[in-house]
């Protein structure tokens, strides 16, 4: 698949409004966009005496915003990136809508396939209310034993205004961009503020438990690559995190060097999994920390030189400091088949079978309750980045492929969440990481 959501058929199913399942779900709706409305920024739409907001903290990582229109427009608002709340003792990172829990929502989301920036809004028509609960960061610890009061309303400041530190502005408001798993997210939050290292953070913990090696690393990662490149747009940034995170390669077999190098020509110039797979290499090497993800490729037989079909050994891997130097995640064996005519359509079905099964292999799905519209299944993360979207069929084979797509999920690696399908079965097809 070129794009999660670039195909007619998902995106067709992504566009139509879906009926609110009749099973409890992890975490409210946003609700729909007003597409012809351009977003407008809290800030300067309170500034402006068009909204009047409110704010609360919850829980630990919950912020309750409560948006009244008091004009006679219809108002789509956007949470401005690096939004703080205090309470005059702790502090907090606001998150943009998120319809997922454990998701750090992020204020620009992206059109799989074309990498489309639009902003995540909220609407609220004129001489309405509307409230949320956004998902939010704690910057600092308040004082020892002190209780959230959900009575108490927050002050509303700029990251700017809190800090004068333009490192730390630039990571918090990089996350308040991109967003990610909130485990992850709170992690960035934690080395960037503290400054100090994971044995010193080790018994902070989200959402009840300490991040795990993995979600550790993506923090790394990040801090890593902010610090590289500074303050940039969200989709530059979202690029540069994404640009170096796969590397593709072909391992040399005696004899198959003219199958290796037209395999390797037939890959050039396309994508998996949402990466672009950039220049093949050759050899076998090692996982970097710079490129932590391997996609490797061994043609194990030549079946036919003209019309060329192969069969190819495929895995996914990733770099670790444990012994070894890398993890396997996935692994299979395709075989590809080409006429004299399309050897490019030859390898998009190749690639669209292998995404599938990887994502099979990367992704779990099971069934914990139905109700009568929706389904509620169990999602589970098996990979070792942040899982950004998946997209799921509902049908029962090839012949019949109902997708249903799973959009801004923020789930982190080795973890796992609660989704409503409207089907009695979900098998995963295809899936994105998020850049963070």
């Amino acid at each position: 698949m070129g794009g999660l959501l670039s195909c007619p058929g998902i995106r067709a199913i992504a566009d139509a409004q879906a009926p609110m399942p009749d099973i409890a779900v992890p975490r409210e709706p946003v609700p729909d966009s007003v597409d012809q409305d351009p977003p407008v920024s809290l800030r300067e739409a309170i500034a402006q005496g068009r909204l009047v907001a409110k704010w609360v903290a919850t829980a630990p990582s919950q912020l309750r915003l409560t948006l009244r229109n008091t004009s006679d427009r219809n108002a789509a608002v956007r949470i401005d990136p690096g939004t703080t709340l205090t309470d005059g003792k702790a502090r907090w990172l606001a998150g943009s809508p998120s319809r997922f829990e454990g998701a750090f929502g992020g204020a620009y989301v992206f059109e799989a396939g074309d990498a489309q920036l639009r902003s995540s809004t909220i609407p609220v028509p004129p001489g309405r209310e509307t409230a949320l609960t956004l998902p939010a960061l704690r910057l600092t610890a308040g004082e020892p034993g002190s209780k959230i009061d959900p009575a108490n309303p927050l002050k509303s400041e700029t990251v700017e205004t809190w800090s004068t530190d333009t490192s730390l502005q630039a990571v918090l408001l990089g996350v308040s961009m991109l967003g990610s798993s909130l485990p992850v997210a709170q992690g960035i939050a934690w080395k960037a503020v503290e400054a100090k290292g994971w044995k010193a953070l080790a018994n902070l913990t989200v959402q009840g438990r300490t991040l795990n090696e993995f979600e550790k690393h993506a923090v790394d990662r990040y801090l890593a690559e902010i610090a590289r490149i500074g303050p940039a747009m969200p989709e530059v940034l979202r690029n540069s995190l994404l640009a170096g995170l796969m590397d593709v390669r072909i391992r040399q077999s005696p004899g198959k060097d003219g199958a290796n190098m037209r395999f390797a020509a037939m890959l050039d110039g396309r994508s998996f999994l949402g990466l672009a797979m950039g220049k093949v290499s050759s050899g076998k090497g090692k996982s970097t920390p710079d490129k932590p993800m391997r996609l490797e490729f061994a043609i194990v037989e030549v079946l036919s030189a003209e019309p060329i079909r192969l069969v190819v050994d495929v895995s996914l891997s990733t770099h670790t400091d444990a012994p070894g130097g890398s993890i396997r995640w996935a692994r299979t064996r395709l075989t590809l088949g080409t006429d004299r005519s399309d050897q490019g359509e030859a390898m998009d079905r190749f690639l669209d079978e292998l995404t599938a099964r990887f994502a099979n292999a990367l992704v779990r799905t099971e069934r914990t309750g139905t109700g009568s519209m929706f389904s509620r299944f169990r999602l589970e993360n098996r990979s070792p980045w942040t899982l950004s979207d998946v997209a799921l069929r509902t049908g029962r084979n090839n012949s019949d492929p109902a997708v249903w797509p799973l959009e801004g999920l923020g789930l982190s690696p080795r973890d796992r969440t609660i989704v409503p399908v409207p089907a009695d079965r979900a098998e995963p097809v295809d899936l994105r990481w998020s850049p963070i």
